[in-house]
């Protein structure tokens, strides 16, 4: 019974899986999508606006790489206030479906956040190569520093969700415990009412003979 019990509990969470994916794809989710590109245009803009302003604001220094480090720092904090609002998009689009936050939807969202955060990093990194080109390339390239920091990003909230992911799961196994436990506890109570009730009409049917 066990052996048949598990390969039906894990086909189970294989077809919740594949449900939860495809409920949080953008490309399947076109309401999920809009609300996810404008968060991201929104933060392109904000990155574009303050780029300008710490360039202005440095127009007069020599050192132009420290520039740039300036501005990979604030691209670092926008990419970061990204995925938390991205992830906030997420949470409330599967709640307003009426789902539950579990395990498997808190990790689905981290792999889609991920394939959203690295492709930004590479675009970025690519803009820092043209202009280092453009330069002369006289001054330090950042064009890794971009990657590297989006994989930073990536790997920082892929931690910080899986920790959350985890809480989930401890709290679905103590709520099975306590719906096992209350079922225990109710299935020796109607047990009995049939063993009285099936007592009492013995005893009803020997009364009706004497």
């Amino acid at each position: 019974m066990l052996s048949e019990r598990f390969p039906s509990q894990q086909q189970g969470l294989a077809n919740q899986q594949v449900k939860t994916w495809r409920q949080i794809d953008p490309r399947q989710n076109s309401l999920l999508g809009k609300k996810l590109r404008r968060a991201t245009r929104q933060a392109m803009c904000e990155i574009e606006k303050r780029t300008e302003e710490i360039r202005l604001a440095n127009r007069l220094n020599c050192n132009p790489t420290a520039t740039e480090v300036q501005i990979l720092n604030m691209w670092g904090q926008e990419i970061n206030k990204l995925a938390e609002a991205s992830h906030a998009i997420y949470c409330k689009d599967w709640e307003l479906h009426g789902n539950k936050r579990t395990a498997i939807f808190v990790r689905a969202v981290s792999a889609q956040l991920s394939q959203t955060i690295n492709p930004l990093g590479s675009t970025a990194a690519h803009a820092a190569r043209r202009l280092h080109r453009r330069r002369g390339g006289t001054a330090g390239s950042l064009e890794g520093s971009y990657t590297g920091l989006a994989r930073k990003l990536c790997e920082d909230l892929k931690q910080r969700l899986e920790i959350e992911a985890e809480d989930l799961e401890v709290q679905a196994a103590q709520e099975d415990t306590r719906l096992n436990t209350a079922r225990e506890s109710v299935l020796p109570s109607a047990a009995s009412k049939v063993i009285l009730a099936d007592s009492s009409a013995r005893q009803a049917g020997r009364l009706k003979v004497l």
